[in-house]
């Protein structure tokens, strides 16, 4: 599995089902935070 977190994704999502063997993935994902936790100081976020 090839996940990919670019914000550009049409180049590499080509790549992808040019190059990857059957049977394998590509995911592609955009990371989404929630603003109300963006100021949070606790550890392990």
């Amino acid at each position: 599995m090839v996940m990919d977190t670019a914000p550009a994704k049409a180049a590499v999502a080509e790549w992808a089902k040019e190059l990857l063997p059957e049977k394998r993935h590509y995911v592609g994902l955009t990371p989404v935070f929630n603003p109300l936790y963006l100021h949070e100081q606790a550890q392990g976020i």
